[in-house]
């Protein structure tokens, strides 16, 4: 492919042999994550991700989209943001394991073994690491999205094991038509904190503490937050996911908004 395609550039650095299992594994992950997440973007269904090269010396791969190298074609620069967007979401999902405050109602079983996957390649190498970037059109290097010594990556997957151990032990419920109302909220997507959910709110027919928040679509997020209404004087009838853990709820997942409606005066 030209070099006017987008790529997405995963660059593993090691000193000796990398096991292949752990090689094959990571770049599954990423091809399965790729799929999850242009499918909830609206890219086509069958949108995946494709090895264009790779280069000697430390491990440097470039990884395309048939979709997004089709989109470049048509609009130019545009077919950068999907891979761009995309790169971002892979680099704060190893950024909430790198940190020590994301709690277990920011991330799913998957995220948990997206990133232990993702990083596995350079973890008992010597000097290893990880960076990701994104090539864009005419070969013009995008910033860097994240960079990971081997210690890091040790962190995050130590972190990532731990907290797919509290989700194991936690049980999920669900609660359908429930009268949310929000505490409060950050401006952002929030399906990709980059560490932990700045969004509080309440689900009184479950708790009055004020929980995590956070959304199985981004769009969720925003039909909830912009508009014409003020959001703290309203309430939404939602269906939700309760993250239960040993003292009670630790978070709520919105998977969907059905109304808004006027809430009664203080």
């Amino acid at each position: 492919m030209g070099e006017d395609v987008p790529k997405l550039t995963l660059t593993l650095d090691h000193d000796g042999p990398m096991p292949l299992g752990s090689f094959t594994e990571a770049l599954s992950r990423l091809s399965g994550r790729y799929g999850r997440y242009s499918r909830t973007h609206g890219e086509a269904d069958a949108a995946k991700l494709y090895i264009a090269e790779i280069r000697q010396g430390s491990i440097v791969i470039d990884l395309v989209s048939a979709a997004v190298a089709a989109q470049a074609v048509i609009e130019g620069a545009g077919g950068v943001n999907n891979l761009f967007e995309f790169g971002k979401n892979v680099a704060s999902l190893l950024g909430k394991f790198r940190s020590g405050d994301t709690n277990p109602a920011e991330v799913s079983i998957s995220d948990c073994d997206d990133a232990r996957a993702i990083i596995k390649p350079v973890l008992n190498s010597d000097g290893g690491g990880l960076t990701l970037a994104v090539n864009g059109d005419h070969n013009i290097i995008q910033p860097i999205l994240i960079h990971l010594n081997q210690h890091e990556a040790q962190v995050i997957d130590n972190r990532a094991a731990l907290l797919r151990n509290a989700l194991g032990t936690q049980i999920e419920q669900s609660v359908s038509s429930a009268l949310f109302v929000w505490k409060q909220i950050q401006d952002g997507p929030g399906i990709e904190v980059g560490k932990r959910s700045p969004d509080r709110g309440i689900i009184a027919s479950v708790d009055r503490t004020a929980r995590p928040v956070v959304f199985a679509d981004a769009n969720v997020k925003d039909d909830m937050y912009r508009g014409d209404q003020n959001p703290f004087e309203v309430g939404f009838v939602v269906d939700a996911l309760i993250l239960l853990g040993p003292n009670g709820p630790a978070g709520y997942r919105i998977t969907a908004l059905h109304d808004v409606i006027p809430l009664d005066p203080a």
